[in-house]
């Protein structure tokens, strides 16, 4: 006569410590992204470069960063200088077409990811 009740649906449940293991894996995540913005904001400090706007990845667009279609970097200094400079700038953009820019005008991609734009 005495039924019991019926159980309760219980919605999902987490420990304390699955918790901690997420909260630090997400806040990994934000560290490596406020980072990289920090470290795009300082390459972009550099005199020599020519950027054109664009579309930021999605992970640093949440944040509001800018985006970039292209950079160009004058190519008239230091040959070995840029090259390290392309590698940098492939790295922390990688939206972008990146190019150095010799003094004739023409372009040219040491180490090129994707085909040059016919």
């Amino acid at each position: 006569m005495n039924d019991p009740a019926p159980p309760r649906r219980r919605w999902f449940s987490y420990g304390l410590r699955t918790f901690f293991v997420v909260l630090t894996i997400f806040c990994v995540w934000l560290g490596v992204q406020v980072k990289w913005i920090g470290d795009r904001h300082g390459a972009l400090q550099s005199k020599n470069l020519m950027p054109y706007p664009g579309e930021a990845p999605l992970s640093l667009r949440i944040f509001g960063e800018r985006g970039f279609s292209a950079i160009g970097i004058d190519g008239t200094a230091d040959a070995h200088a840029d090259e390290s400079q392309y590698e940098k700038l492939q790295i922390l953009f990688p939206e972008a077409d990146v190019a150095i820019i010799t003094e004739d005008g023409k372009t040219s991609r040491p180490n090129p990811r994707r085909p040059a734009p016919h």
